[in-house]
């Protein structure tokens, strides 16, 4: 017996959706720290309204005896808004999977394609979740016929290294304002050089540094990540920064010096001045790139701080690799997704997932979970496809009481993926 397609909608459902949420290993640092470490919230179609302190009352006055009391004073209070982010990995399989012998060997092949979606799926929202919410993944520098080479720097730290082989893109000017007309198919990318190669680049492209690639129909529509939260310019949520000052983060540009103790402990310091004196010294957790965390164990490593003893005999061993460090005590979280240029400390606390739903397979709106592959527009496929999908977006709700380093010093040869 083989599975009908109502039979594999349930099988589906019951089966996999459970491995999707739970047992599918989360290999990716952050997204894993946040799911535990930070509340999910319940989000509606109109997104979740909470009310956010702008200012404290500032009513005061010292009086002469007898003398008339300050004018009264008030809070600012204001209402922001977050709304939910859809995020979708597509999948397919072909007729002859589907006409396999068994249900266990479709089964366990339905499973690995799933398996392998969710993992690429889950990738990407780590990546996104360092984010400003424009889905950018990479600042092209120049376009040479379908060859483009894309920015590697500290302003644009990322380079090439999320854009794979296979991957469907656009091109937008930066502000999103400006499509670049016509979709790219990546046949390959060279990770010493950053050039990204398409089967046909999309047309009028700027050589000017002001272009970036996002993944098709997607500018703009990325979950809202650390980099969009933990600020000091732009907007927040409708809130411009500038004007007010109460949904600030703690910024330190690092110019493109290397990443300290000494670094870190300014920033900390500094963030006191938006957090208030009682504040609890080193109370954030850190993220950043591995590579920022192994230049730190290297400094500590040559500080002078650390001896050897030289005297080793017999069969002992001595263990020369510093295996870890902290800050005043605070974990040091890492990715390799995260931006090599930045490092921000977090009060988890602050943090919340808000989310309509937790990551599944996507029902179509005729109750099938697969559906017929198209190969054009008239013509159908022997093949069936299906969804993962999530729909949600991060929250913090005092990024005043964050910080971001920006602007560190790294070298690209430690960043770069070896995947094409």
């Amino acid at each position: 017996m083989v599975y009908s397609t109502t039979q594999q909608n349930e099988h589906v459902k019951e089966l996999l959706d459970a491995r999707i949420q739970a047992s599918f290993p989360n290999n990716y640092q952050t997204l894993k720290r946040f799911k535990r470490e930070t509340t999910t919230e319940d989000i509606t179609g109109r997104g979740r309204e909470f009310v956010i302190l702008l200012q404290d009352n500032e009513s005061y006055g010292s009086i002469a005896e007898g003398g008339n009391f300050p004018a009264a004073g008030a809070l600012v209070e204001d209402r922001a808004v977050i709304t939910f982010r859809n995020q979708f990995a597509s999948f397919d399989f072909t007729g002859s999977v589907e006409d396999l012998a068994t249900n266990k060997t479709l089964q366990n092949t339905l499973t690995r394609i799933v398996k392998n979606t969710t993992e690429a799926f889950d990738e990407k929202q780590e990546f996104f979740l360092y984010g400003s919410g424009d889905g950018v993944v990479g600042q092209i520098d120049i376009a040479n016929t379908n060859d483009i080479t894309v920015l590697n720097s500290v302003t644009y730290p990322y380079g090439s290294n999320f854009i794979r082989k296979g991957q469907v893109l656009n091109a937008y000017d930066v502000s999103g304002a400006a499509y670049r007309s016509g979709d790219m198919v990546v046949s390959s990318v060279n990770r010493s050089t950053d050039v990204v190669s398409v089967d046909a680049a999309a047309g009028s492209i700027a050589n000017d540094d002001d272009d970036v690639f996002v993944f098709k129909s997607s500018y703009g529509a990325a979950p809202l990540g650390l980099k969009y939260h933990v600020g000091d310019s732009g907007s927040w949520l409708g809130f411009t920064r500038s004007s007010t000052p109460g949904v600030n983060s703690l910024v330190y540009d690092a110019a493109s010096a290397s990443i300290d103790f000494d670094i870190l402990e300014a920033a900390e310091q500094r963030s006191g001045n938006l957090r208030g004196d009682d504040a609890p010294a080193w109370e954030f957790e850190w993220f950043m790139h591995p590579a920022q965390k192994r230049y730190l164990k290297a400094l500590a490593r040559s500080s002078g701080n650390v001896q050897f003893n030289a005297n080793v005999a017999g069969n002992g061993k001595m263990d020369l690799i510093m295996k870890d460090v902290t800050p005043g005590g605070s974990r040091i979280n890492t990715s390799f997704w995260c931006a090599p240029s930045d490092a921000y400390g977090l009060r988890m606390a602050d943090w919340s997932i808000q989310e309509v739903a937790p990551r599944q397979t996507y029902k179509h709106n005729d109750g099938n979970i697969f559906i017929q592959s198209l190969g054009s527009s008239t013509v159908y496929k022997d093949a069936k496809e299906g969804r993962v999908y999530w729909r949600y977006n991060p929250l913090c709700k005092a990024p005043y009481a964050q910080v971001r380093i920006k602007n560190l010093n790294f070298a690209a040869a430690d960043c770069r993926p070896k995947r094409a």
